[in-house]
């Protein structure tokens, strides 16, 4: 029988057949796999949390409580962790017409209500008072930070009097690490302190300009976004209590929970992701297969990029890569096709430095890789729009290896990577320490 890939693609998959003898290397988590009890383990880390006491005796000391949870673009298992701590919190004697719910979705678009029942759960949607941060409306003034960022938050935070952070740990490709801090800073904050926070990507012109050294996935140290996330999230004068989650095989699974300390708890949360979802491989390869790993991580391609982060990582320079990524909701974000007219990567360098968008920055990360590698996307983008960014567009995946295959070397290594943001490929001499 012929031999075929399939990688996921929106709700289905992209599937092709391949010419005989072709060989692959599946890239995929060798980790601790799923908990076999998660509401438990999930218990077990609120009642003995890392910096702080128990969730049950600060919840219960409290008056109001606010989750705030990540958006409908975080495949982090909401939907089924947040029962399990509606359960707890009622077990303390906090009911829930105490506790409300926010989604921290920073610049993203808001959901629908279709969208808040499916990412959440129709009983937390029925059961609690749900709102969505709006990063132009209804913001206090905290000051600046040393790096020049003026720090505004949502303004409902202090009509609380413990605010509950729900997420999950994945890497990111520029702030180091999703989750933690990243869940105030930039998920419940103003658009100026999001765009001056993230312009931090790039290094000052003095220094040659260009990506600031430090900022990349898988780290905290160093990372100049990272530290002025943190920063700025410190100047929130609320109680916060962190539920950090790494996701298990898939959506609605758990390899691990960690809870307390904002800061303290997310560490050892990013500590424990990278022993285990850091890759490490022996050699790139000449042509990577990859993914987004599917709705919701594939409905833009602002969120799409961030698989082929992953796949970017394990692609020999000069390398192929077919990245498959629906895109059913376009681009992800208002006035990103201007950036689409830029014909260099200096010219978006000097248009973000002069009116940072957030999302510009984004684009500009793309024409970075496919300057770097032959990257043919499989996608439901217009053609003229992909080509822009300086890649190959494809309808289906059968195209793009048809296109591909003739001008590849003889007996060449292939990896498939059908989720490119679940793994930090590492190459093996080098380690990754966050």
């Amino acid at each position: 029988m012929r031999a075929s890939v399939s990688l996921p693609c929106g709700k289905g998959f992209e599937t092709a057949g391949l010419p005989d003898g072709w060989v692959m290397d599946l890239v995929e988590s060798s980790g601790p796999g799923d908990l076999p009890d998660p509401e438990t383990a999930l218990l077990d880390a609120l009642e003995r949390p890392i910096g702080c006491p128990p969730l049950s005796a600060r919840a219960a000391a409290a008056g109001r409580i606010l989750l705030v949870v990540s958006d409908i673009t975080r495949k982090d298992g909401k939907a089924e962790l947040l029962p399990w701590l509606q359960a707890y919190l009622s077990r303390a004697g906090v009911g829930p017409e105490r506790v409300d719910v926010m989604l921290a979705r920073g610049t993203h678009r808001a959901a629908s209500d279709a969208e808040l029942s499916e990412a959440l759960g129709a009983e937390t949607v029925r059961r609690h008072a749900v709102y969505q941060h709006d990063c132009d409306r209804d913001l206090r003034d905290l000051g600046v930070t040393s790096r020049g960022t003026p720090v505004l938050l949502n303004r409902r935070l202090w009509d609380y009097d413990l605010l509950v952070v729900v997420t999950g740990v994945v890497h990111h490709y520029f702030a180091g690490f999703g989750g933690g801090c990243k869940m105030i800073v930039p998920g419940v904050a103003g658009r100026s302190t999001i765009r001056r926070s993230h312009a931090l990507v790039f290094q000052d012109e003095s220094q040659g300009g260009g990506r600031r050294p430090g900022v990349e996935p898988g780290r905290l140290t160093g990372n100049a976004v990272h530290e002025d996330f943190a920063e700025a999230s410190r100047r929130l004068d609320r109680p916060v209590f962190l539920i950090d989650s790494v996701r298990g095989s898939r959506a609605g699974r758990f390899a691990g929970f960690w809870a307390g300390d904002l800061f303290k708890a997310h560490r050892l949360a990013c500590d424990a992701y990278l022993g285990w979802r850091a890759y490490p491989f022996l050699a790139p390869y000449p042509l990577v297969l990859s993914g987004s790993g599917g709705f919701p991580t594939d409905r833009n391609l602002v969120q799409a990029h961030k698989g082929l982060v992953g796949a970017v990582r394990l692609a020999a320079p000069g390398g192929v890569i077919v990245h498959c990524a629906e895109c059913s909701d376009g681009l992800g974000g208002d006035d990103l096709e201007r950036w689409l007219a830029m014909e260099t990567l200096s010219e978006m360098e000097r248009e973000l430095r002069r009116d940072y968008v957030i999302y510009g920055q984004t684009l500009y990360a793309l024409r970075e890789k496919a300057a770097a590698h032959r990257i043919h996307l499989v996608s439901r983008l217009p053609p003229e729009q992909v080509r822009a960014l300086g890649m190959h567009p494809a309808a289906s995946l059968e195209q793009a290896l048809s296109e591909v295959i003739p001008g590849l070397p003889p007996n060449h290594a292939t990896a498939v990577f059908p989720d490119g943001g679940s793994l930090l490929p590492v190459p093996a001499a080098r380690g990754c320490d966050a």
